[in-house]
């Protein structure tokens, strides 16, 4: 983990008056076709929501002038659900602001993509999890196919294992929150792009949009940054991209540091009942 917080941290560098990243992520969508237990973002207690990609596109112009995160994720919750997607992707193209466009995707709805999609992104990665395996395995030559004529390249991760994320209470204990965020890469590897806010990490973004659970994990202005264009907001920026703060949030979250388990769709029962899923520190967190 050292190592790989490493090499990512020097991705995160000044250069011709920008500020250089590992990338950036963007949630298309809140909502998923599948309810993974554990899912970091929360989807399968969010409702349907798609973003707005006019936002998306006034929020990458202002970011344009300041930043330059080497490749963009869009993902969500499952991005192919979102009838926009196309014109997300070719915003993301014609900003000329990434090296990279990725997909992350369940590809429940990979069949459905248009030429312009293919032609558009440079990464697809496909989420293989044991609930969906078979179908990914039905359709894995299709889209190799797709990718090859399109020159897209192909990743299928396997995902048996998840990791404890996220908490179902506050994390008092300040030093294990100090810990939990001085050990996590997510503070480098996964800034996210939300409507017109960015956030340093993904996890919290969705936080405070449980639709089971009252006033869960609420962040505030210190978990995010207003996008603005403004002459203040470029050293508002790198100071909050460099801060050494935990976020709020970080007291609802493991970051990386949360321990293994193997990965399941949650039940109905589950899903209406969360707080019948309890995620602690003392269950989830690894110290080590």
């Amino acid at each position: 983990m050292k190592n790989l917080l490493g090499w990512i941290n020097k991705k995160f560098r000044i250069a011709d008056d920008y500020l250089h990243t590992y990338g950036l992520e963007y949630f298309a969508v809140d909502h998923c076709s599948l309810k993974c237990y554990g899912c970091s973002q929360c989807s399968p207690y969010l409702n349907e929501h798609f973003s707005d990609y006019k936002v998306f596109e006034r929020s990458l112009k202002i970011l344009k002038k300041h930043l330059r995160p080497r490749k963009l994720t869009i993902l969500g919750g499952e991005p192919l659900l979102h009838p926009d997607i196309d014109s997300i992707i070719k915003i993301a193209k014609t900003s000329g602001m990434f090296e990279e466009i990725h997909i992350t995707t369940n590809g429940t709805n990979i069949g459905k993509m248009s030429c312009d999609f293919w032609r558009n992104i440079d990464v697809l990665a496909i989420s293989k999890y044991p609930s969906n395996s078979d179908n990914i395995d039905r359709m894995i030559s299709e889209v190799r196919k797709k990718c090859e004529l399109y020159n897209v390249k192909l990743e299928i991760r396997d995902m048996k294992i998840f990791k404890h994320i996220v908490l179902s209470e506050e994390n008092a204990d300040k030093n294990i929150i100090k810990e939990v965020f001085n050990k996590c890469i997510y503070k480098f590897y996964c800034h996210t792009l939300s409507d017109d806010k960015i956030f340093r990490c993904s996890p919290v973004v969705n936080f405070n949009k449980h639709k089971n659970k009252n006033n869960f994990a609420p962040y505030n202005n210190n978990d995010y940054l207003k996008i603005e264009d403004s002459d203040c907001f470029r050293i508002a920026l790198f100071n909050y991209l460099n801060s050494t703060k935990p976020l709020d949030g970080c007291r609802f979250c493991l970051g990386t540091s949360g321990k293994e388990f193997s990965h399941r769709q949650m039940t109905k029962d589950e899903l209406e009942n969360p707080d019948k899923i309890k995620v602690t520190v003392e269950m989830g967190y690894n110290s080590d």
